[in-house]
């Protein structure tokens, strides 16, 4: 939605948004390397994870569709909050 589509929504049609705050701070190239080195767990974007009602089961939904080891955390208890 850009600007003027999102004000003509009526309220109760607009889709929930969640902000994830925080802050970390790399060196220079460091993320990159972690990224290059599969220190980190990367997805591509969709909708229907972004916005899902329940953030719970959106984090279950991005693990189901990773698939492999992934999708057994999803299915047996993942815990976002431990991240």
């Amino acid at each position: 939605y850009n600007r003027d589509q999102w004000a003509e929504l009526p309220y109760d049609h607009r889709p929930k948004l969640r902000f994830f705050a925080g802050y970390s701070g790399w060196a220079p190239g460091q993320l990159e390397e972690e990224i290059s080195a599969e220190a980190w767990v990367t997805h591509p974007a969709s909708g229907d994870i972004i916005f899902d009602p329940n953030p719970a089961q959106g984090w279950r939904n991005a693990l189901r569709k990773k698939g492999g080891i992934f999708w057994i955390m999803g299915e047996t208890g993942s815990k976002p909050s431990m991240n």
